[in-house]
């Protein structure tokens, strides 16, 4: 697998793994991070991208990711943001636009990626959740600035959970089990485990979104457990980062 895709998603959009790009060293083959290696290897893994989506370098839009809950609405006069241009907004985790020529983007290392589309007011979002915005329902954030900027409807919005750690690997103390579920847990000694997919669905079917329109990357798709990913959890600061790339 090169690329993971979902089924339910008729638009452009993909969620890298390690392969297919020019990388080398700790962050091979396909990195999307500027901070793992130098710019110009990180630029031609972004060209590939945009040569199998069918979208303009120029149209690549992402924000400086710091475990929030907030989203922003990108129009055409902002795209470019991070990936060409210095950042505008802050921190921001998530965002939405309905404007043609817009590639949202999102870097991951272990964390989701969410992927919403409004077939009806042609509106898309994405988000970056790992458990800080999980357990802030970005999901339901994200939705939400979709109904309010584009009139969008959550049951006509379909949406993807992307490749990220699952429950087999996400092991936390009892602090953290606390912000989540008690469904959503389970007890391994001292420890606890987390199925942050499953708590990202609640999260989307409680903003309205029908649970058939919700699908959910396969379970081989554990981003620590499959070495076709990178994974921050597995190697610390000695990986890349994948991104989620979704366009109209």
């Amino acid at each position: 697998m090169i690329y993971y895709k979902f089924e339910n998603l008729n638009i452009p959009h993909l969620f890298t793994t390690k392969h297919g790009g020019v990388s080398t060293g700790i962050a091979a083959q396909m990195n999307l991070d500027t901070t793992k290696e130098p710019r110009e290897n990180v630029t031609q893994n972004y060209h590939i991208l945009c040569n199998e989506l069918g979208v303009d370098f120029d149209s690549l839009t992402a924000t400086m990711q710091r475990h929030t809950n907030n989203v922003v609405k990108i129009d055409y006069e902002n795209r470019g943001n991070v990936v060409r241009f210095p950042d505008t907004f802050g921190a921001v985790d998530a965002m939405v636009t309905n404007v043609l020529g817009v590639t949202l983007v999102t870097l991951h290392a272990d964390c989701l990626p969410l992927y919403f589309y409004d077939s009806v007011t042609r509106s898309i979002g994405l988000a970056h959740a790992g458990w800080r915005g999980i357990t802030n329902n970005i999901a339901g954030q994200t939705i939400a600035a979709m109904v309010r900027e584009y009139g969008a409807t959550p049951a006509n919005i379909w949406a993807g959970i992307g490749p990220g750690i699952r429950q087999c690997c996400f092991e936390v103390d009892a602090d953290v089990k606390e912000l989540f579920d008690d469904e959503h847990v389970i007890e391994c000694g001292e420890k606890y485990k987390i199925d942050l997919p499953a708590a990202n669905a609640k999260l989307m079917i409680k903003a309205g979104i029908e649970p058939k329109h919700i699908e959910i990357s396969s379970p081989n798709t554990c981003t620590k457990c499959n070495h076709s990913f990178h994974s921050h959890r597995r190697s610390g600061k000695q990986r890349g980062s994948m991104a989620a790339l979704l366009a109209l």
